[in-house]
């Protein structure tokens, strides 16, 4: 009976150690960014499917909402490429 309890107590035990580094790994900086930027891909993605269900209507500002949408998904390559142009200018 008592070694019952020392083995469920020991489960227990790395069952809360497995699921604290669980907690550690979510909470770092690095993984709540990767975290926020999904949603906001996704958010982006659907509010594009949205425009695009309804382009015929606005069919202008259809395309501004994509272009914009296409613009803050790659932002980090344009601004390189953007960066790297202008270095090549001087």
């Amino acid at each position: 009976m008592l070694d019952e309890k020392r083995s469920e107590a020991e489960r227990a035990l790395d069952a809360l150690r497995y699921r604290s580094s669980e907690v550690r790994e979510r909470l770092r900086p690095n993984s709540l960014l990767d975290d926020a930027m999904a949603v906001a891909r996704k958010r982006a993605l659907a509010l594009a499917g949205t425009v695009l269900a309804s382009k015929k209507g606005r069919p202008v500002i259809a395309a501004g909402a994509v272009a914009a949408g296409a613009a803050y998904l790659l932002r980090k390559p344009l601004a390189k490429l953007i960066a790297d142009r202008m270095e090549k200018k001087d």
